[in-house]
């Protein structure tokens, strides 16, 4: 029997590279978040980063700007959908690609 599904890692490694093709501070960084919070809440919180438009240049955006470099302060505001990180992003934001508050 040949099984295809793809390991929690591997589902991981699929999304970072989706959300950041080509960006490898962006991909080092959100490849860093299993160390905080294990793989299961990585794959949580990518998807919500998703919902949020949070994606390509927006990634390093939310984490230099929207949480000051600080990786935790990024996951809550992540997490709790938090609309003044949403606008700290869209002040840099590519035309176009602005961020949102999930729905």
């Amino acid at each position: 029997m040949v099984c295809f599904a793809l390991s929690p890692q591997q589902q991981l490694e699929k999304n970072v590279r989706e959300i950041c093709p080509g960006l490898p501070g962006a991909i080092t960084l959100l490849m860093s978040l299993p160390r905080e919070v294990g793989v299961l809440q990585s794959l949580q919180i990518l998807r919500q980063m998703k919902e949020m438009n949070i994606v390509g240049s927006n990634v390093w955006v939310a984490f230099e700007f929207g949480s000051g470099s600080d990786l935790g302060k990024m996951i809550e505001a992540i997490r709790n959908n938090d609309e003044a990180f949403v606008e700290v992003i869209n002040k840099s934001a590519q035309p176009g690609q602005q961020a949102r508050v999930r729905g």
